[in-house]
């Protein structure tokens, strides 16, 4: 299945191609049966799009946000992340190409507990073997509004603000793309839309793409573009006709 992008902005000559699949399928031995977790599949994300895929449970999200990261390697075809074939690599290059170009927001956020929110940026610069970036650090808790939380630990942080603060982890290495997978379902109306709108200025502001697994139909009015998943077939939708999937 080919899913073609319809914002014309992101499909001119001057868009950046993050991700690419090119006839990608997911099988899964079961006894004497196969599932098809990911049916063939080929598609585009680019640089400064937010997409959200949705899709009833057990419909192949997580499969596919897998794969676009680099956590799992597809059946058959090739994916492309940030211009690399990461088929290919070596599991040692494809971590370090994960590093480099792939933020990741979890529903349950990803922060390591026991360091306060500016010493989990400062592990990154570490591991980058860069100088801490105090600027952009600033910058981005400026934006999230959580300069105040600088020097706390995840467990004295709301829900929101742990979701906030895992944004800006995930955006401060400057990926080139951030998967999200359920990043508001733990959260009420008002935050869960603070997040998508994060999410959307994120997409501005960085030129970064943002791929999230959301059953909320909530969100959908955020994204530029909605894929719709079910028994592993993925599809471009509306954000209308995917609020009836949700």
């Amino acid at each position: 299945m080919t899913i073609k992008n319809t914002n014309e902005e992101q499909t001119s000559s001057t868009s950046t191609e993050v991700l690419a699949f090119k006839d990608v399928y997911k099988d899964y031995p079961d006894g004497d049966t196969t599932v098809h977790a990911l049916a063939p599949t080929t598609c585009t994300i680019h640089a400064g799009e937010f997409v959200a895929v949705v899709g009833p449970s057990g419909s192949g999200k997580s499969t596919l946000l897998t794969i676009m990261g680099g956590l799992q390697q597809p059946t058959g075809g090739s994916v492309s992340l940030d211009g690399k074939e990461y088929s290919r690599m070596s599991r040692k290059e494809l971590a370090q190409l994960r590093f480099s170009t792939v933020g990741f927001v979890l529903q349950s956020s990803n922060l390591v507990p026991f360091l306060t929110l500016e010493e989990q940026l400062k592990l990154h610069s570490s591991y980058a073997h860069e100088k801490y970036d105090a600027r952009r650090a600033a910058s981005l808790m400026e934006d999230l509004d959580i300069e105040k939380l600088r020097g706390k630990y995840p467990d004295e942080l709301s829900g929101g603000e742990k979701q906030r603060a895992a944004i800006c982890v995930a955006l401060y290495g400057r990926p080139a793309v951030i998967l999200a997978d359920e990043p508001t379902a733990s959260l009420d109306t008002s935050r869960a839309m603070g997040v998508a709108d994060i999410f959307a200025q994120a997409t501005r502001r960085e030129h970064t793409a943002v791929v999230m697994v959301t059953h909320d139909e909530r969100l959908l009015t955020e994204c530029d573009r909605v894929l719709t998943i079910q028994d592993g077939k993925l599809q471009e939708s509306t954000p209308e006709q995917a609020s009836q999937q949700v």
